[in-house]
């Protein structure tokens, strides 16, 4: 029986070159757009923002795709997540966990108590991610989304500082 080979990335800082494969994944994730140009303004921010993504790995030194991505800001003591996704063809292998723990690392390295999030009420995939990282409901924004209108949950995890 031959084995499976293991699922190797990288978690590193998100560039210009790779905005077409980030919002691919947005679309297919069905995500809030923000397109090409909201990510460009995003890696333009100034300190406190992270654009991060996982890149697969073929070889020692070969890149492989853009299979994820995070964006957050620190604000003060706090941390909120805008976007995260991971490509359909590699979900449910770790990189979604990966990216989370990582970008909370990230918080509770800039001194961060707690990390904030929205998230489609009718979305329980993602609801159910978040609550296996710790977030809990806080709050609703009541018809925060559209194109479907739905209400938004406000998510929290507290964070070891």
């Amino acid at each position: 029986m031959e084995a499976m080979a293991t699922l190797q990335f990288l978690i590193r800082q998100m560039t210009k070159s790779d905005l077409d494969s980030v919002t691919v994944i947005e679309q297919v994730s069905r995500l809030a757009p923000w397109g090409h140009d909201g990510y460009l303004r995003v890696l333009d921010s100034p300190a406190g923002v992270r654009a991060l993504v996982a890149e697969g790995r073929v070889g020692e030194e070969q890149q492989g795709p853009v299979m994820g991505f995070v964006v957050a800001q620190v604000l003060a003591h706090e941390m909120e997540i805008y976007q995260i996704a991971v490509h359909p063809d590699f979900r449910r292998v770790g990189v979604g966990t990966s990216l989370m723990e990582y970008v909370l690392g990230e918080g509770e390295r800039s001194g961060c108590r707690e990390c904030y999030l929205d998230v489609r009420r009718g979305n329980l995939e993602a609801i159910n991610f978040y609550i296996k990282h710790g977030f809990e409901v806080c709050g609703v924004r009541p018809r925060y989304y559209r194109n479907p209108s739905e209400d938004a949950l406000v998510m929290r995890k507290r964070l070891k500082t």
